[in-house]
């Protein structure tokens, strides 16, 4: 747990333009899978709603995907209930090496939107290609199988880059380190990479 009582936190969302925005807040509770936070901006997601929270530990910056579970009352300042959704991770996006898989014509279901072509791959996520406009912060299930193996399970939007008036890339991140998605990530990464540095030498 990446938080504790009377420190100071964020909430990251994401505007209108799809811009990321840290709204602040400081830490009431914290219990064994959820956390309350009280917030200076009245204006709070939904319950239910997949969300993306943020704290400083030891100098850097965590996040921790969370979903609202409660409003607090009427208050002078809102505070909200979460619960925390796998580990938290360092805020840093996917710092391991990424493979660009984009020649291969790998295509996923993303939420209900199917043949999104999948840019890259790493060990802790990928990048996919829609049409649709994805929130950042918000969960999404993903699913596709390349070169035998099949990657299918929770993404959390971490990212966007506009490519053209319809089309954007968007950065996904599998938050579950233990779980068959990253598993499955890692498998594919290794097979890929392994034939693109035998293509690069001439022997594929």
């Amino acid at each position: 747990m990446i938080f504790e009582n009377d420190k100071p936190c964020f909430l990251l969302v994401a505007t209108p333009s799809n811009k990321r925005l840290l709204k602040a807040g400081h830490v009431l509770e914290v219990g064994a899978n959820n956390v309350v936070i009280e917030f200076e901006d009245l204006l709070l997601p939904p319950v239910e709603a997949d969300v993306t929270l943020l704290a400083n530990v030891r100098g850097k910056f965590h996040q921790q995907a969370a979903k609202v579970i409660a409003h607090g009352p009427e208050a002078s300042r809102p505070t909200a209930e979460f619960k925390t959704i796998a580990e938290a991770i360092s805020a840093e996006q996917r710092g391991s090496y990424r493979i660009s898989v984009i020649s291969a014509e790998i295509h996923a279901r993303v939420g209900r939107l199917t043949q999104c072509p999948v840019a890259d791959i790493s060990p802790e996520g990928l990048s996919v290609i829609c049409s649709h406009k994805l929130e950042i912060g918000t969960g999404v299930e993903v699913e596709f199988m390349a070169e035998g193996v099949i990657v299918s399970g929770a993404f959390r939007v971490q990212s966007v880059k506009p490519l053209s008036p319809s089309q954007n890339r968007y950065g996904l991140f599998a938050p579950d380190k233990h779980s068959d998605t990253r598993r499955s990530l890692e498998k594919l990464s290794g097979v890929m990479q392994r034939f693109q540095l035998k293509r690069l030498s001439g022997a594929a």
